[in-house]
């Protein structure tokens, strides 16, 4: 079973790290860039669900799974306390990353029901990126630290972007570029961390390793804002 899910995940995964892309070239609020975004949204979806199924397949240590499936996990199969740190750590970055994706696609919907379930789902996100920090110090790991971090900010920003969806049509258009552009710097995160591993496990695993959780980040928080400023005069 462990295998049938890794190939749905790899196949999925960069299905929609492709797909990311197809919204922003297509023109904005037509019909194309909505049910593209629906598609990319579900890709998700499901790119999230079959990762938090292989850490669950896989809670009892590598030995759950056929050797030739080799996984960043690996590296900390002699240690079972950092082992099952990064299994949360790495199941944290599937649900935030789904999570800015799903908020992304209800942020322009000012309803009730929309504002309460972003704020749910942030407010997820912030107290899961908290938990990070504290795990990161504990278990001296820089990259859940940092990633921590940027999760517990996002989720504080987006809490707030949320809460004015209601009365602000410039929070609606802010809160549907945050998510998305968060959840595909998130998506490429994971990508670039499994390339990583394969790559340059010695580099990846050492401390220096962080700098591929920034990549992304690096390219993705400045198109963030750029989008955010020039989309903002739309709509006034």
């Amino acid at each position: 079973m462990f295998s049938l899910v890794l190939k749905i995940h790899i196949l999925v995964a960069v299905l929609s790290a492709l797909c990311f892309w197809l919204p922003i070239v297509v023109d904005k609020g037509g019909r194309a860039h909505k049910k593209l975004g629906l598609v990319y949204v579900l890709l998700l979806f499901v790119t999230s669900t079959t990762a938090i199924t292989l850490l669950i397949l896989t809670r009892d240590g590598a030995e759950a799974r056929p050797t030739t499936a080799r996984m960043p996990l690996d590296h900390y199969a002699g240690d079972s306390a950092l082992y099952r740190a990064f299994q949360w750590f790495l199941g944290y970055v599937a649900f935030a990353t789904f999570s800015a994706a799903i908020t992304g696609l209800q942020a322009l919907k000012h309803r009730a029901r929309a504002v309460l379930a972003q704020t749910a789902f942030h407010g997820l996100v912030l107290i899961g990126g908290i938990a990070l920090v504290v795990l990161g110090f504990r278990h001296a790991a820089t990259p859940m630290i940092a990633v921590g971090a940027a999760g517990a900010v996002l989720g504080a920003c987006s809490i707030k972007v949320a809460r004015t969806l209601e009365r602000d049509r410039t929070a609606r258009w802010n809160g549907h570029i945050l998510g998305m552009i968060a959840s595909g710097i998130g998506a490429y995160s994971a990508l670039a961390i499994v390339l990583a591993n394969r790559l340059a496990p010695e580099f990846f695993h050492g401390e220096a390793g962080v700098v591929v959780w920034l990549i992304p980040a690096t390219i993705g928080v400045p198109a963030m804002l750029w989008a955010m400023k020039r989309y903002a005069r739309v709509a006034r």
